[in-house]
């Protein structure tokens, strides 16, 4: 199993994700 990132790093993800869902 990969290691999760911290909690920090994956609302960073996260949101990078969001802003990429909203274009399209």
């Amino acid at each position: 199993m990969m290691q999760q990132p911290p909690k920090r790093q994956k609302l960073s993800v996260d949101s990078h994700i969001a802003d990429i869902a909203t274009s399209l």
